[in-house]
């Protein structure tokens, strides 16, 4: 089956009544998590970890409906936990809203028996690799085989089957690619696919792919020329390759578990709110995103020149300047150079002293029998600015980007932004 046209026509017109409202946040997807608890033990799952204290606790079918009549997302998207262990999972999936139901597969040939196929319902089965990467990931032999039963079972009675798969760090590139063919040539819908996201709750964190290994990893496994059938939006394939950059708008996929709404997101659950109006709210998100705290983007903040100018020349040195990554550095550069020929840079990139944690300040400085202490003279965290780096590593990155893109030496590179670093 294919993805359907009616649930693209409600997700477009839903967008364009919040844009002309002016809405400024509004969700998109509904996550709903009736309950925590799961009948496997994934290495890499923070869920039944942290919500470990209410384990058995479970929402009722009018807490769901409740919920994501709250919410007002024309998809919802049921995971947790292990939804299918829901008594009540017909029930939660009933209403005529599109509803993804995320599960391991151990009961769906049971739960299938109780849901009828339809165009509004999905299942979303986790798969993380072929036979022997799946089984240790999940920690439990057969579970793949059992995955893949399923699959060709719901497939051939009618019902609309995608899949899911999370790529986390010393993931087995050639493995997930003959993963991906395999589900594409049984007919499923298509594959979902994303990078581990760091959870604080799980305790190998190595697990976790940087960002860097992730485009690497997903450079190689979406190279179109596959023909893998993905699930995801092309923009955000773009996205996980490294080629495009977006601002997160976690307040677009709302959660709502056991204990409430999620705040602020998906990711980080800081507390619980009863209101998802809490999650939408101007307040909430001046405390949190890219640059407000440390958790949104590890290592990551708003585009400097001089680092922007550290990044390209990188790439230089790697041979990469016909990159994406290097022509969008040289664009950025290039746009916002001022007219006397330097750049703004209101950030310290000089050497860093980090203190007593990610941007934490102390309102007194530790005394000397405190742990955190380290010396009189560096008592709290800080960073040095050094005023010329935002004059002379963007001139250096620019000046030999042109040299080497008008110089010839290289292919593949974009000549329009090459002259256009004209100011040079």
């Amino acid at each position: 089956m294919t993805r359907p046209l009616e649930m693209a026509v409600r997700l477009g017109w839903y967008i364009a009544k919040n844009k002309i409202t002016r809405h400024k946040r509004f969700p998109l997807v509904t996550m709903l998590e009736p309950l925590e608890k799961c009948n496997l033990a994934c290495e890499g799952c923070g869920r039944i970890r942290e919500y470990e204290p209410v384990i058995d606790k479970m929402l009722t079918v009018d807490q769901c409906i409740a919920a994501v009549e709250e919410s007002g997302a024309p998809i919802v998207s049921i995971a947790g936990g292990e939804p299918t262990l829901h008594p009540e999972i017909d029930e939660i999936v009933a209403k005529k809203r599109f509803v993804y139901l995320c599960t391991n597969a151990l009961l769906m040939e049971r739960v299938m028996k109780r849901i009828p196929a339809s165009k509004y319902f999905a299942f979303v089965v986790h798969l993380d690799g072929m036979e022997e990467a799946h089984d240790t990931s999940v920690y439990r032999k057969g579970v793949f085989k059992i995955a893949v039963r399923a699959i060709k079972a719901g497939i051939e009675q009618g019902y609309r089957v995608t899949t899911n798969t999370t790529v986390f760090n010393g993931s087995d590139e050639e493995d997930l690619v003959s993963m991906f063919t395999m589900l594409t040539e049984m007919g499923i819908e298509g594959c979902n696919v994303s990078p581990g996201y760091k959870f604080d709750a799980v305790p190998n964190q190595e697990l976790f792919i940087s960002r860097k290994n992730a485009r690497r990893v997903f450079k190689n496994v979406l190279d179109p020329r596959r023909k893998i059938r993905f699930y995801n939006n092309p923009l955000y394939l773009e996205f996980l390759r490294g080629n495009r950059d977006y601002d997160c708008t976690a307040w677009s996929n709302p959660t709502y578990t056991t204990m409430g709404w999620r705040e602020p997101c998906y990711l980080i659950g800081d507390k619980h709110t009863q209101s998802v109006s809490d999650l939408l709210s101007e307040e909430l998100w001046e405390r949190y995103g890219v640059g407000k705290d440390p958790r949104c983007a590890r290592g990551r903040g708003p585009s400097t020149p001089s680092q922007t100018a550290w990044a390209l020349l990188a790439l230089i040195a790697a041979g990469d300047e016909g990159s994406a990554a290097a022509e969008r550095g040289v664009r950025h550069l290039v746009e916002t150079q001022q007219n006397r020929g330097s750049w703004d840079e209101a950030y310290f990139t000089g050497t860093g002293f980090p203190g007593y944690g990610v941007g934490q300040r102390l309102e007194r400085n530790p005394s000397q029998d405190d742990p955190r202490y380290q010396s009189e003279g560096l008592s709290a965290g800080f960073m040095i600015n050094y005023h010329m780096y935002r004059s002379y590593w963007p001139l250096m990155a620019l000046g030999r980007y042109r040299t080497r893109i008008l110089g010839g030496s290289r292919r593949g590179y974009s000549s329009e932004v090459a002259g256009g670093v004209g100011r040079v």
